[in-house]
Protein backbone atom coordinates (compact mmCIF):
# COMPACT_ATOMS: atom_id res chain seq x y z
CA UNK A 1 0.00 0.00 0.00
CA UNK A 2 1.24 3.66 -0.84
CA UNK A 3 0.44 7.16 0.59
CA UNK A 4 0.30 8.70 -2.68
CA UNK A 5 0.62 12.45 -1.25
CA UNK A 6 2.85 11.98 1.19
CA UNK A 7 2.68 11.45 5.14
CA UNK A 8 -1.33 11.58 5.09
CA UNK A 9 -3.60 10.89 7.78
CA UNK A 10 -4.25 7.27 7.83
CA UNK A 11 -0.01 7.44 6.96
CA UNK A 12 0.47 8.89 10.30
CA UNK A 13 -2.52 6.74 12.11
CA UNK A 14 -0.73 3.91 11.26
CA UNK A 15 2.40 4.92 12.71
CA UNK A 16 0.83 5.26 16.20
CA UNK A 17 -1.41 2.33 16.40
CA UNK A 18 0.03 -0.31 13.46
CA UNK A 19 -3.03 -2.84 14.18
CA UNK A 20 -5.51 -2.22 11.87
CA UNK A 21 -8.16 -4.23 9.67
CA UNK A 22 -7.91 -5.07 6.14
CA UNK A 23 -10.80 -6.00 4.24
CA UNK A 24 -11.27 -7.68 0.88
CA UNK A 25 -15.09 -7.73 -0.30
CA UNK A 26 -16.83 -8.73 2.68
CA UNK A 27 -14.04 -10.52 4.29
CA UNK A 28 -12.19 -8.37 7.32
CA UNK A 29 -8.75 -9.57 8.84
CA UNK A 30 -6.53 -8.14 11.36
CA UNK A 31 -3.01 -7.28 10.64
CA UNK A 32 0.09 -5.00 11.28
CA UNK A 33 0.65 -1.93 9.00
CA UNK A 34 4.78 -1.46 8.56
CA UNK A 35 5.87 1.96 7.49
CA UNK A 36 8.37 0.87 5.04
CA UNK A 37 12.04 2.92 4.96
CA UNK A 38 12.59 5.19 2.02
CA UNK A 39 14.93 2.56 0.83
CA UNK A 40 12.00 -0.16 0.64
CA UNK A 41 9.88 2.15 -0.52
CA UNK A 42 12.07 2.58 -3.39
CA UNK A 43 12.54 -0.70 -4.24
CA UNK A 44 8.57 -1.65 -3.34
CA UNK A 45 7.97 1.46 -6.19
CA UNK A 46 10.47 -0.33 -8.83
CA UNK A 47 9.06 -3.90 -8.77
CA UNK A 48 5.62 -2.87 -9.27
CA UNK A 49 6.18 -0.01 -11.70
CA UNK A 50 7.21 -2.29 -14.53
CA UNK A 51 4.47 -4.98 -13.73
CA UNK A 52 1.81 -1.82 -13.70
CA UNK A 53 3.12 0.48 -15.80
CA UNK A 54 0.09 2.51 -16.73
CA UNK A 55 -1.36 2.27 -12.96
CA UNK A 56 2.16 3.53 -11.89
CA UNK A 57 2.18 6.22 -14.27
CA UNK A 58 -1.26 7.58 -13.25
CA UNK A 59 0.02 7.01 -9.89
CA UNK A 60 2.89 9.66 -10.30
CA UNK A 61 0.69 11.80 -12.60
CA UNK A 62 -1.86 11.90 -9.42
CA UNK A 63 1.07 13.12 -7.13
CA UNK A 64 2.11 15.70 -9.90
CA UNK A 65 5.63 13.76 -10.45
CA UNK A 66 7.08 13.53 -14.30
CA UNK A 67 9.30 10.33 -15.10
CA UNK A 68 10.08 8.69 -17.97
CA UNK A 69 9.45 5.02 -15.69
CA UNK A 70 12.64 4.38 -16.17
CA UNK A 71 13.53 1.81 -13.30
CA UNK A 72 16.32 4.69 -11.51
CA UNK A 73 12.97 7.04 -12.16
CA UNK A 74 10.68 4.75 -10.21
CA UNK A 75 13.11 3.82 -7.16
CA UNK A 76 13.43 7.45 -6.75
CA UNK A 77 10.22 8.55 -6.40
CA UNK A 78 9.56 5.34 -3.80
CA UNK A 79 12.17 6.45 -2.24
CA UNK A 80 11.51 10.21 -2.20
CA UNK A 81 8.09 10.78 -2.84
CA UNK A 82 5.48 7.87 -2.06
CA UNK A 83 5.85 6.10 1.10
CA UNK A 84 4.67 2.53 0.97
CA UNK A 85 3.60 0.88 3.66
CA UNK A 86 3.59 -3.53 4.70
CA UNK A 87 0.53 -4.67 5.42
CA UNK A 88 0.81 -8.33 7.29
CA UNK A 89 -1.79 -10.72 8.82
CA UNK A 90 -1.84 -10.92 12.42
CA UNK A 91 -0.72 -14.78 12.85
CA UNK A 92 -3.62 -17.07 13.44
CA UNK A 93 -5.96 -14.22 12.49
CA UNK A 94 -9.54 -15.31 10.76
CA UNK A 95 -11.66 -13.66 8.19
CA UNK A 96 -14.52 -12.30 9.89
CA UNK A 97 -17.80 -10.79 8.04
CA UNK A 98 -18.61 -7.03 8.65
CA UNK A 99 -21.08 -6.35 11.33
CA UNK A 100 -24.50 -5.44 9.88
Amino acid sequence: MASGFGPSQWYRNIQQTPRVTIQVGRHRTAALARPMTPEESGRAMADYAPRHPRTARRLMGICGIETYGSAEDCYLVGRDHIPFVEITPTSGAKPTQPEG
